[in-house]
């Protein structure tokens, strides 16, 4: 029968403390030094290196010789042990936000929880709340620079707006001249002019 019993005293085996890696030794040569702060840093704070506990984890290790029960039992417990229950976990100082991202975040955060609560569908949800408010500011914006273009047009009288030039019909026909708004016109023949204030032609 194993023995359940706790110790309470103190142990008698006491682990010294890590020294100080960054104090030179006493007649140590700069390449030591090196060498040592270089060991420290793979050892990452501890007296022995890192090492893998995966058993077998090469492929031409497991189909070079025929596995043994215990080492398929091992290599079987090795791979359901990679799969993480919890994950990923959602730390929310690891997502900081201003005030006023997460202002205007609020509604889309709403809209994708009504979704979740719709359809209990985590990717759905997900990409719903990534990919929608990327297509509503890119159709936000065509609309918006095609109101601008349409709407806005640089004439004779200012210099803002944008200019959009076409190109005049072809007239095979009769060789008549086009009666189309000339190049860098700016719409200044179909101005408005009062024959009472315009001067004489």
């Amino acid at each position: 029968m194993a023995d359940t019993k706790v110790t309470t005293g103190q142990s008698t085996l006491k682990t010294p403390p890590i020294p100080n890696i960054e104090a030179p030794y006493q007649n140590e040569r700069v390449w030591q030094y090196r060498e040592r702060i270089m060991q420290a840093q793979i050892n990452r704070g501890s007296r022995y290196p890192p090492f893998s506990i995966q058993p077998m984890p090469w492929e031409r290790m497991r189909v070079s010789k025929t596995m043994t029960a215990e080492e398929i039992f091992l290599r079987k417990q090795w791979l359901a042990d990679q799969k993480l229950v919890n994950e990923p976990v959602y730390v929310k100082e690891a997502f900081f936000k201003s005030a006023p991202r997460r202002l205007l975040g609020m509604p889309m955060d709403m809209a994708a929880f009504a979704v979740y609560r719709v359809t209990g569908n985590e990717n759905v949800t997900r990409y719903f709340r990534r990919v929608i408010p990327k297509m509503a500011a890119g159709w936000l914006a065509l609309v918006l620079a095609f109101y601008h273009v349409k709407y806005n047009p640089r004439t004779w009288e200012s210099i803002n707006g944008a200019e959009v030039y076409t190109s005049n019909r072809a007239n095979y026909e009769t060789l008549k001249p086009t009666t189309e708004p000339r190049f860098a016109d700016y719409y200044f023949t179909d101005r408005k002019v009062n024959p009472a204030t315009s001067a004489p032609q």
